[in-house]
């Protein structure tokens, strides 16, 4: 029912404000989604709807902000190639702009040879990208030490299940974060 989702969305983001409302009632309520699909009392396409419905309303609220000063802190945002879960990438994004960085959206599963060309154009300081799926347990930590060679002069951040979920070094420049509320502080030290 898109029309009370909008009702209750809206009467939370009035009372709680954007970033607490994501935090507090979408996450959660994304989770009990899931496990309602694993146990199929939902259907892939329930889920694809509501997915859809709250990207698109981070979408719109991005989009709302304010571009902030070209001599702005820079950050910029991707998933690595055959990453595709985008909604936690978004909502960092959001977090990002709102915090008043410049921030360069590259999306989903993004080839490293395109990422290192556009870093070297807008030559962020910070790199944020979310690890769900891709790469492979086994790949982790070179993946993450390829990162923090490519763009030494850079922080990464990166967040997702993947990092909670295998064991790893850290390179020194990549800064592992769980929570989406932790995102702020990060931001916030650079």
């Amino acid at each position: 029912d898109e029309e009370h989702f909008e009702s209750v969305l809206a009467k939370y983001v009035k009372k709680y404000g954007f970033e607490n409302t994501v935090t507090g009632i979408l996450y959660p309520f994304l989770e009990k989604i899931g496990v309602l699909w694993l146990t199929g009392s939902v259907t892939p396409a329930h889920e694809h709807f509501i997915t859809n419905l709250i990207r698109q309303k981070l979408i719109a609220t991005i989009a709302a902000l304010p571009l902030p000063p070209k001599n702005s802190k820079r950050a910029m945002l991707y998933l690595p190639e055959g990453e595709m879960h985008e909604l936690g990438l978004l909502f960092n994004h959001y977090v990002a702009r709102h915090h008043g960085f410049r921030t360069f959206y590259l999306g989903q599963s993004l080839p490293h040879e395109d990422l290192k060309k556009i870093y070297e154009t807008h030559r962020p300081h910070i790199l944020i990208t979310s690890l769900t799926t891709t790469p492979a347990h086994d790949m982790l930590e070179e993946y993450l030490k390829t990162l923090s060679n490519d763009f030494s002069n850079a922080t990464i951040l990166a967040s997702g299940w993947l990092l909670r979920n295998t064991a790893f070094r850290v390179p020194k420049n990549v800064k592992l974060f769980d929570k989406v509320s932790e995102l702020p502080l990060l931001l916030k030290s650079h």
